[in-house]
């Protein structure tokens, strides 16, 4: 009986997740539309937002209890999901088209943004 009241409880979150992530874009858009601002200009800004809420009040609540590690795990934790299974799946089902210049200059940054959270972390 527990068992299928945690599958409900799952189940359930998952719906409202998936409920408010279509009520964000949706209420995105209007609001582009209505202020004559780009739909890439509100993802970037506005939905980011929105999806990062929930790290942001992890890192902040780690860091007033005295947990900084948490918050700078949780930081990069969230990078490499990031990087690597959304951009990973979006890779597998339709190929990333880049030019040689992009991959050059994004790489130069991500070595380096390595070299120094390593340099931070020593």
């Amino acid at each position: 009986m527990i068992l299928f009241l945690d599958i409900l409880i799952i189940i359930a979150c998952i719906g409202g997740l998936w409920f408010g992530a279509n009520w964000l874009v949706d209420g995105s858009v209007c609001v582009a539309k209505k202020i004559g601002v780009s739909e890439l200009a509100i993802g970037l800004t506005v939905v980011s937002m929105g999806t990062s809420a929930p790290e942001f009040a992890v890192s902040i609540l780690s860091a007033l209890k005295g947990h900084a590690n948490i918050s700078v795990a949780n930081v990069v934790g969230s990078n490499i999901f990031n990087l690597g299974f959304i951009m990973g799946g979006v890779a597998l089902i339709r190929p990333i088209i880049t030019s040689e210049t992009i991959v050059k200059r994004d790489g130069i940054v991500l070595i380096f943004t390595t070299f120094l959270l390593l340099l931070i972390f020593m």
